[in-house]
């Protein structure tokens, strides 16, 4: 897996915030958009907002997704705690 990185050491993600507020807006119920950054990290569109959401396989080999941070979490935020999910051991700073 390829991982980016912006300047500051913060993972990136391909979701601008233009596109998250659009996505706020106009996302039908359970649509998804997905960062193609960061392959398992998307928004999903709920009844009441949106939230991040992170899919992976743990160490057995089963698909978990979990629910990483709400709607007013930036993008770079949500791919930042993606980062932690696939890299537990790794020391990061979450704002």
């Amino acid at each position: 897996m390829r991982h980016t990185h912006s300047e500051s050491g913060r993972r990136k993600s391909s979701i601008t915030v233009a596109q998250l507020d659009k996505f706020r807006r106009t996302a039908s119920d359970r649509e998804q958009l997905g960062c193609s950054m960061n392959p398992g990290l998307f928004v999903i569109k709920l009844k009441t907002g949106i939230s991040w959401r992170y899919r992976y396989r743990d160490l057995d080999g089963a698909r978990v997704v979990d629910t990483i941070a709400d709607g007013g979490t930036m993008p770079e935020q949500a791919a930042e705690r993606a980062d932690v999910k696939l890299h537990p051991n790794l020391t990061h700073q979450l704002h």
